[in-house]
């Protein structure tokens, strides 16, 4: 990815931070809460208790991507016919959940350990969306270009997961289970995104810093608290006395500087994505089968300069900020009506 590209990126989640401040804001209503500190960050707003057997799990993703191309859900009968998709937990089975690829021109294989929550759903439609991708690379490619690079890997994967979502929401959950749906999603994007991004500035600063001077540790937990009092405004409290710390524990500024940023792209670029697909609807679905079809044939900037898409062009990523904040807007509504 260009250094230009990055940089766009950045600037735009940095200005949608509002966004961040008004979710935080809604959610220490919900919790009922005078104020939230980073330690409410991540707590559960109500739950989910109803469950989803397998295959009403498969039934609720295969309707999903029928509407979306009914290829997709042949794909998936296809790997259930050919006892692709292994989902049933069982001792010596490993944890975790993947995708594999399989042989060249074959269909690829899917291992989740399924236990009937919303979350096992969420993961099965992540993995099969992973399933399209190697499917249709396979199909269209040779063997040199089936390697997907990072930036774009998580593509197929999340696009299915919020097909998936956005069905379900229009399913017959109680407001509640909405509630605690939209929560849960909107709070997965932001630390994916605007966490990641924080996360990105905090390691840009330090790196400047250090080419003048050897930062010391206060220096070094005061710019990371700047990042962090940035992103969320007013919406939680004692940011520094909480979270300054938190800065030497994230692994990836020792282990593999700069690397953070690549979760914010993909995650973005995929919500963005989407949001393109609800504005073009059915016009948008050959442009989306290419660019699950490219492989390493192309950069990812070539291959999505082929559809259309400039990741230097600031409106591009502003549509993923439109589609999290029509969601905040959707939840905020959802509240207001409890």
């Amino acid at each position: 990815m260009s250094d230009e590209s990055v940089e766009i990126l950045g600037k735009v989640t940095t200005g949608s931070y509002h966004i961040v401040e008004k979710y935080y804001n809604l959610k220490r209503q919900l919790l009922n809460l005078s104020k939230l500190h980073m330690s409410d960050m991540y707590a559960p707003v109500g739950q989910i208790t109803r469950k989803y057997s397998y295959q009403e799990a498969l039934g609720l993703i295969k309707d999903a991507d029928e509407k979306f191309y009914p290829e997709f859900k042949d794909v998936i009968e296809n790997m259930v016919k050919l006892n692709h998709i292994d989902v049933t937990p069982r001792k010596g089975k490993n944890r975790g959940a993947f995708c594999a690829n399989g042989k060249l021109k074959h269909y690829p294989f899917v291992f989740v350990n399924y236990a009937n929550t919303f979350d096992s759903v969420r993961e099965l439609a992540h993995e099969l969306g992973h399933a399209f991708h190697f499917y249709y690379i396979q199909r269209d490619q040779n063997f040199i270009n089936i390697d997907i690079s990072l930036v774009i890997a998580e593509i197929a994967s999340v696009f299915n997961e919020i097909l998936t979502f956005d069905y379900l929401m229009n399913t017959d959950l109680s407001k509640e289970e909405k509630i605690s749906l939209l929560c849960d999603f909107i709070e997965s994007k932001f630390a994916t995104s605007h966490r990641q991004n924080a996360f990105y500035r905090f390691e840009k600063y330090i790196h400047d810093l250090i080419e003048k001077k050897l930062p010391t540790t206060e220096e070094i937990k005061e710019a990371f608290v700047k990042e962090m009092e940035l992103m969320f405004g007013n919406s939680i409290s004692k940011i520094k006395e909480d979270y300054a710390n938190f800065c030497f524990v994230v692994q990836h500024f020792l282990q593999v500087p700069f690397y953070v940023y690549a979760y914010n792209m993909s995650n973005l670029l995929v919500i963005s994505i989407y949001q393109l697909y609800l504005e073009q609807r059915e016009k948008f679905v050959p442009k989306y089968l290419k660019l699950l079809s490219v492989g390493s044939s192309f950069s990812p900037e070539e291959m999505l300069s082929e559809i259309g898409i400039n990741l230097n062009d600031p409106s591009f990523w502003e549509k993923g900020i439109k589609y999290l904040s029509d969601k905040i807007d959707e939840l905020e509504k959802l509240v207001e009506n409890s």
